[in-house]
C-alpha cells in the first residue's frame, strides 16, 4: 500500500478559529469597558484604530479627522483628555504627532525631501521650537512654573504645516485637502449660527452667552475661537469665486450668508474689523481697484440681506449688531474690554523689562491677582495680545517668532505666484493672503500665535500655501476630464 506523500499534506489552518476568538475577545473587551465608562468611549476606541489604519495609506483622512476635531466640527465631547503637565492632552496631540512620524516615514520611503517641500516656512518652525526649548530648560532648572508644559503643548498645532504638505502630495489631493477646510469653514458656521439662534451648545469648549453679561439683552454670543478664521476664509474663497464665476451661484450665495451670519453672531469687535480689512486685502489683491469696489458692493448687498432676515425672524438680533458695529468709539472711551487689555498690556512689558532675556518662563505669571471689574483681574498667565506673548514667556530672543511666520508665509505666497504666472489662480490666492492676515490683525487682541485653534488655523493658511507654491492653481470642483482623442479613420 503507497503512503501518501508528505507535501500533500497541508497544515491545519487556524485562521477562522482565531478570527472568531478575537471578535469573541473584543466584544468582551468592549462590554466591560461599557460597564464602567460612558459609551464614548466604546466608540472613540473603535473609530480611532480606524482613523489610524487608513491614515497608513492616505495621511489626509487622518488630519482632516484632526482639523475637524480641533475646530469642533466633530465636538470635543467625543474627544478624551488626559492630564498632563499642568494642562490637559488630547487626542488631537497624539494624532498629530503619530501622523508627523507617518509622513515622515513615507516621505523617506518614496524618495520625497520633507525639508524642500517645507520651503521658507521650514525656518519660523526651527525658530519657534528652538524658543521653545530653551524656554523649558529655563523652567526646569530657574523657575518651576507648574503649567509650562501645558503652555508648550499648544504648538504641536505646527505639525499641521509639514503632515499637509507631505500628504497633500498631488494635486488631487491638494483639492481634496482644500474642499475639506471649505466643508468645515460651512460646518463652523452653521454650528455658531445654531448656538445663537436657539441658545443651544453643540461645540463644548466654544463660548456660548449672554451678549451683555451685565443687562438681560435676548441675544447669545457665540464664539468659535481660532476657528472663525477658517470661516472668514472660506467667505473670502467663495466671494471671489462668485465673481470670477467658477461656482455656481444657486449654493454659493446662501452658503456665503450663512457665513456672514456665523461672523456675526461672535460679536466680537476686533474679528469684525479684521474681517473687514481682510476682505479689502482679498478683493484688492483678486481684481485691483475696480475688484474692490464690486467686492465692497457685494459684501454689503450680503451683509444687508442677513441683517434684513435676522430683522424678521429675531429683530433683537439685528439690532444688537448694529448696537455693537456703531459703539466702538463708546467702548474706547469707557473702557470695558478695551481698558482690561490695555492694563495686560501694561503690566507684559513692565515684566518684559524687568526679564527681557528670559521673560518669565512658559506657565510663568506675570502680574498679581486683581480683584477689578471683569474676569481679566484673575488671569495671572493668560495675555490676550500674541505679539507680547512670545517676548514676555520667552525673553525678547522669542519676538519675533509671529514676524517670521508673517514673512515666511508671504515669501512662499510669492513665490508661487511667480513660479505659476501663468495659470496662478486670483480668486484663490487673494482668499489665502485675506484670509493669512486676518488672524494676524486680531493678534493684536487675541493670542491667536499663542492658541491651539488659532495657531491651526495659521497653519492651515501655511500649508495651503506651500501647496500652492508646489502645484499651482486649484478648484473646488474636480478637473473636468480630458476628451477622448479621435479615432483613427
Amino acid at each position: 500500500m503507497k503512503m501518501p506523500s508528505l507535501a500533500l499534506r497541508r497544515a491545519p489552518d487556524f485562521t477562522a478559529i482565531f478570527m472568531v476568538l478575537g471578535a469573541l475577545g473584543l466584544a468582551a473587551f468592549l462590554g466591560l469597558v461599557t460597564s464602567y465608562l460612558p459609551w464614548i468611549f466604546t466608540l472613540l476606541l473603535v473609530l480611532l484604530p480606524l482613523v489610524l489604519l487608513a491614515s497608513i495609506s492616505r495621511p489626509m483622512i487622518g488630519l482632516v479627522v484632526v482639523l475637524m476635531f480641533v475646530f469642533e466640527a466633530i465636538p470635543t465631547a467625543f474627544q478624551p483628555r488626559l492630564p498632563f503637565g499642568g494642562g490637559r492632552l488630547q487626542a488631537t496631540d497624539v494624532l498629530l504627532i503619530y501622523l508627523g512620524f507617518l509622513v515622515l516615514l513615507r516621505a523617506w520611503m518614496t524618495g520625497q525631501p520633507p525639508l524642500r517641500s517645507m520651503g521658507p516656512l521650514r525656518f519660523p518652525l526651527y525658530y519657534v521650537y528652538t524658543c521653545i526649548g530653551v524656554s523649558l530648560v529655563y523652567v526646569r532648572y530657574f523657575a518651576p512654573n507648574t503649567v509650562a508644559l501645558g503652555e508648550a503643548r499648544v504648538f504641536i498645532g505646527w505639525l499641521i504645516v509639514p503632515i499637509m504638505v507631505l500628504a497633500a502630495d498631488t494635486p488631487q489631493r491638494f483639492r481634496w485637502m482644500l474642499r475639506s477646510v471649505v466643508g468645515i469653514g460651512l460646518v463652523i458656521a452653521l454650528y455658531v449660527t445654531i448656538q445663537s439662534l436657539f441658545d443651544i451648545r453643540i461645540m463644548t469648549s466654544a463660548r456660548v452667552e449672554a451678549l451683555n453679561l451685565d443687562l438681560s439683552s435676548g441675544v447669545t454670543r457665540s464664539i468659535a475661537g481660532g476657528g472663525i478664521y477658517i470661516v472668514i476664509f472660506t467667505l473670502y474663497l467663495l466671494i471671489n469665486r462668485m465673481l470670477d464665476r467658477t461656482v455656481s451661484w444657486l449654493w454659493a450665495a446662501p452658503a456665503a450668508l450663512l457665513l456672514v451670519m456665523g461672523i456675526a453672531v461672535q460679536f466680537g469687535r476686533g474679528v469684525w474689523l479684521a474681517s473687514v480689512l481682510g476682505f479689502l486685502v482679498s478683493a484688492a489683491l483678486f481684481r485691483g481697484v475696480i475688484g474692490l469696489f464690486r467686492a465692497l458692493a457685494l459684501g454689503a448687498l450680503t451683509v444687508a440681506l442677513v441683517l434684513g432676515v435676522a430683522s424678521v425672524t429675531k429683530p433683537r438680533l439685528a439690532e444688537a449688531v448694529i448696537e455693537r458695529a456703531t459703539g466702538i468709539g463708546s467702548e474706547i472711551k469707557t473702557g470695558g474690554s478695551f481698558n482690561w487689555r490695555r492694563l495686560e498690556n501694561d503690566a507684559a512689558l513692565l515684566r518684559i523689562e524687568r526679564s527681557p532675556l528670559t521673560g518669565t518662563g512658559l506657565g510663568g505669571q506675570y502680574k498679581q491677582t486683581s480683584s477689578s471689574v471683569g474676569h481679566f483681574g484673575i488671569e495671572t498667565t493668560y495675555i490676550h495680545n500674541a505679539y507680547l506673548f512670545f517676548p514676555l514667556k520667552m525673553g525678547l530672543f522669542a519676538a519675533f517668532v509671529p514676524l517670521a511666520f508673517i514673512i515666511a508665509f508671504w515669501v512662499t505666497l510669492r513665490q508661487g505666484v511667480k513660479r505659476h504666472r501663468e495659470q496662478a489662480d486670483p480668486a484663490f490666492v487673494a482668499a489665502l493672503a485675506g484670509g493669512f492676515a486676518t488672524p494676524c490683525l486680531t493678534s493684536f487682541t487675541q493670542p491667536e500665535f499663542a492658541d491651539p485653534r488659532g495657531i491651526a488655523a495659521f497653519a492651515i493658511f501655511c500649508g495651503l500655501a506651500l501647496l500652492f507654491r508646489r502645484f499651482g492653481a486649484v478648484t473646488l470642483r474636480p478637473a473636468a476630464a480630458a476628451p477622448p482623442p479621435p479615432r483613427p479613420r
